[in-house]
């Protein structure tokens, strides 16, 4: 609170021999100073009050953010303890789910190779109940007719240096053997004038220049000294330049 003027601003410059009012001003003047004092006193009593709600704001801050911290500290600890424990949880559980999932497969394994002696199907070669691997085993025979049997390999003579000049895979050994290594009987024949196993298209293409007796060769040809009119003018199919060329011409 602002005080009020001073008391002594209300004394009379004239003296009380000619100023009868000057009691007056001492009434007003001492009435200003008590109230002055009452506020004085007031703002005293307010500073007092204020520092007393300003400690205990303080001890109040202090005390709230102790236990604040304090509970914090406490979910932190607790919320860390239970990342750890279910960590370890899912980590347990990937370990034990790994092993059932690769007991399981492990079982599976082993029930497919059981089926493969013990499971049982129609023969479509024999007709009759066979276990899956004997089938296996015949269709494999069965298909693997370009195959060379040890007796045929050991009649061909071949050295190391023959053979590995070959260049053979081990599947090209094991399914078309016959085809690199040994004469194929449906596609060999012997030759009419050689008498020597030969492959067919040689014998065909022989017999055929035997028979085409009819036709220019290419040297034949050149000496015609033909334009592209004349031999237009012609109208010669294939088979006649083939065979029936030199008539023609």
């Amino acid at each position: 609170m602002k005080p009020l003027h001073n008391y002594w601003e209300c004394f009379k410059v004239l003296p009380a021999l000619y100023d009868e009012s000057l009691s007056y001003y001492e009434v007003l003047a001492k009435l200003t100073y008590s109230i002055n004092e009452i506020i004085k006193q007031i703002d005293k009593d307010n500073q007092d009050l204020i520092n007393y709600i300003d400690s205990q704001n303080e001890i109040i801050y202090i005390r709230s953010k102790s236990y604040t911290d304090e509970q914090i500290n406490k979910i932190s600890e607790s919320f860390n303890n239970s990342i750890v424990i279910l960590t370890k949880y899912v980590q347990t559980s990937n370990e034990q789910t790994r092993a059932y999932v690769v007991g399981q497969i492990e079982i599976l394994k082993q029930w497919i190779e059981k089926q493969a002696v013990t499971g049982l199907v129609v023969n479509p070669i024999t007709g009759n109940l066979d276990n899956i691997q004997n089938v296996l085993n015949m269709y494999y025979n069965v298909f693997n007719y370009y195959a060379l049997s040890c007796i045929e390999y050991d009649t061909l003579g071949l050295t190391c240096d023959i053979y590995d000049n070959k260049n053979l895979t081990c599947i090209m050994y094991d399914y078309q053997g016959k085809k690199y290594l040994w004469f194929d009987n449906d596609l060999y024949m012997f030759h009419p004038e050689t008498g020597e196993r030969t492959f067919y298209k040689n014998i065909i293409d022989f017999l055929t220049e035997l028979h085409r007796t009819d036709c220019v060769t290419c040297t034949d040809y050149d000496n015609l000294n033909l334009s592209t009119d004349n031999y237009n003018s012609k109208n010669i199919n294939c088979y006649d330049y083939d065979w029936n060329s030199k008539t023609l011409f």
